[in-house]
C-alpha cells in the first residue's frame, strides 16, 4: 500500500492535538487541505479514523491503533533526524536529559544556565525520573544523558558535584536524637523505589533498625513544607535547606556519608552531546 508519509504525519498531529486547527498551525497548512488528506487516507485504508463530535475530535478504535504505531515511528524518525543533525554541528541540536529532582535542583539547573551562555542554540529536553527509570531509559537510548545521585553503579558515570545530607526538623524537633530515637520518630521522605530511600534505609538496617516513611512524597520539594509544619523529620541534601529559616538541622549519631550528583552517559555519541559532557567534566 503506497501511502505518503506526509498523510500519516498529518493524521498523527490531528490525532495528537485532537484539533484540525492546531494541527494546521503545526504543519503550516490549511484546514481544508488536512480534511482532504484525512478523506484520502481513510479511503486508502478503507476504514474510518476520526469521529467528528460537538466537543471536538475523537479517535475510532482503528484510528487509535494507527496513532499508537505512528507515535513510535514518528518519534524514532525525529530522534534519527536529531542524531544526524547533531553529528554535523556542535552548537545546534537537542540533548535529551533524564534527571532526578534532587540532581536538577542541586546541580543541573545552574549548569544548564551556564552552558546556555556558551551554546545558546542548543536545546534541551528534560524529563524527570527516579534513578532506576532514568537508567532504563538511558540504556534504551530514549535519553542521551542522565543526572542522578549516588550511591549507584554505572559504567559510564562521572562525579559532577559532592554534597552532604542532613537531618531536618521543625520547631517540635529541636534536640539531639540517637539513631534509635530517629527510627521511632515520624519521617517524611521519598518512596521505597528511589535510591535515596534505599541508601537511608541501609544506614538504619546496619544498626538493626528500620527506616519507615510515615508521609511519602513524590518530590523532594514537597518535604520542606511538611517538615515546617512539624509532621515529621526528614533527611535531604544540605544545599536544599540552607536558605530556609523555618527548619533546622538535627544533631544525631547517624553517620551520613558524602554523596555525589552523577552524570551518566549512554551509547549515543555526537558532537553536541560530547561538548556538553566536556563542559560538565571540566567545571
Amino acid at each position: 500500500m503506497d501511502i505518503s508519509y506526509d498523510y500519516y504525519k498529518a493524521f498523527y498531529y490531528i490525532a495528537r492535538e485532537k484539533s484540525f486547527t492546531k494541527a494546521s498551525s503545526i504543519l503550516q497548512t490549511s484546514q481544508p487541505n488536512l480534511s482532504r488528506i484525512i478523506r484520502i487516507l481513510e479511503s486508502n485504508l478503507n476504514t474510518k479514523l476520526l469521529n467528528r463530535e460537538k466537543n471536538g475530535l475523537s479517535l475510532t478504535e482503528e484510528g487509535l491503533i494507527l496513532y499508537e504505531h505512528l507515535d513510535i515511528a514518528i518519534q524514532e524518525i525525529s530522534n534519527a533526524e536529531n542524531i544526524l543533525n547533531n553529528r554535523l554541528k556542535d552548537d545546534i541540536g537537542t540533548i535529551r536529559i533524564g534527571t532526578t529532582e534532587t540532581a536538577l535542583n542541586l546541580y543541573l539547573a545552574n549548569t544548564l544556565a551556564n552552558y546556555h551562555k556558551t551554546k545558546p542554540n542548543v536545546r534541551f529536553k528534560i524529563t524527570n525520573y527516579n534513578t532506576i527509570d532514568a537508567i532504563k531509559n538511558l540504556d534504551l537510548k530514549l535519553i542521551d544523558l542522565a543526572f542522578v545521585t549516588s550511591p549507584i553503579k554505572y559504567d559510564n558515570s562521572f562525579n559532577v558535584l559532592e554534597f552532604n545530607d542532613v537531618i531536618i526538623g521543625g520547631s517540635n524537633f529541636n534536640q539531639y536524637y540517637s539513631i534509635y530515637d530517629l527510627s521511632k520518630l515520624p519521617k517524611i521522605g521519598l518512596s521505597s523505589n528511589t535510591v535515596s530511600y534505599k541508601y537511608y534505609s541501609s544506614l538504619f538496617n546496619q544498626q538493626g533498625l528500620t527506616y519507615d516513611i510515615d508521609i511519602e512524597v513524590s518530590t523532594v520539594s514537597e518535604i520542606i513544607p511538611l517538615v515546617e509544619n512539624n509532621l515529621g523529620i526528614a533527611i535531604i541534601p544540605l544545599m536544599l535547606v540552607e536558605k530556609n529559616k523555618n527548619i533546622h538541622t538535627i544533631n544525631s549519631d547517624l553517620k551520613l556519608e558524602k554523596r555525589n550528583v552523577l552524570m551518566l552517559k549512554g551509547n549515543i555519541n555526537n558532537k553536541i552531546i560530547n561538548s556538553f559532557i566536556d563542559f560538565n567534566i571540566k567545571k
